[in-house]
């Protein structure tokens, strides 16, 4: 299991590779090649292919509208539709068995039935210590510059970092599960197995927030460092003045 879980592994980033780029060229093929690799990642490993492949494609396919003021619209809903048709129709020998013998109560029925309890506490610290924690600064650093160019030059991050979002809370609430107990699948699916997905989504948000600097000369840039900077500086010492005050 532990060797097919790892092969699976390529699938998620390989699925949201081509999801990303259907999304930018609005091209079919796109969304079409995201579900095979989607069906793909069933055939190398049912549980991990299912529920860290397929459903948080579907869910960011969902979420990936183009304009702020919509969580979700017909657009994003007919292309989620469409990539879960295409990913459920080639991964049929892998998904459709196996959801039928789980449903009549065959050898997969944990998937559906908590049969047994089982807590794992230091799951959030055990993520930290086991990714690279520089992908985490490197993320704080982006939210400054994406901020910076929002006050500043009026720019916004893409609509995707939405979607990567909603990726990522879906991912802590499963994390989350794991540490009071109500995820049947810890016993399968345990949490050293998805750590990685961390870096994976943290680095696209980084990435995401990032993209509009390229269109932004040098000389800009730094000066919408100087104007961010001398903000915060100025945040800096009215906050230090009022403590000092109250004490």
């Amino acid at each position: 299991g532990v060797v097919l879980s790892s092969i699976s592994h390529a699938f998620l980033p390989m699925t949201l590779f081509f999801l990303v780029r259907f999304y930018k060229s609005k091209k079919r093929a796109y969304l079409v090649i995201g579900g095979v690799s989607a069906a793909l990642g069933l055939y190398s490993h049912g549980l991990m292919g299912m529920f860290w492949v397929f459903i948080p494609s579907f869910f960011f396919l969902l979420l990936a509208t183009r304009s702020w003021r919509r969580l979700i619209d017909k657009e994003s809903l007919t292309n989620a539709f469409l990539f879960a048709l295409v990913t459920l129709s080639v991964g049929a020998l892998a998904s459709w068995p196996y959801l039928f013998q789980a449903l009549i109560g065959g050898s997969n029925k944990i998937i559906f039935e908590r049969v047994e309890t089982m807590v794992y506490r230091p799951v959030f610290s055990d993520m930290w210590r086991l990714n690279d924690s520089g992908v985490a600064y490197a993320f704080i650093v982006s939210v400054l510059v994406a901020l910076g160019l929002g006050l500043f030059a009026k720019k916004k991050p893409n609509r995707l970092l939405g979607a990567f979002l909603g990726m990522m809370i879906f991912y802590l609430l499963w994390l989350s599960s794991y540490m009071i107990g109500i995820n049947p699948l810890v016993g399968v699916l345990f949490p050293g197995r998805i750590f990685w997905i961390w870096g994976l989504l943290l680095g696209s948000m980084t990435a995401i927030l990032l993209a509009p600097l390229s269109q932004i000369s040098g000389q800009k840039i730094r000066v919408i460092l100087g104007k961010l900077i001398g903000f915060n500086l100025v945040k800096l010492v009215v906050f230090i003045f009022s403590i000092s005050s109250l004490s």
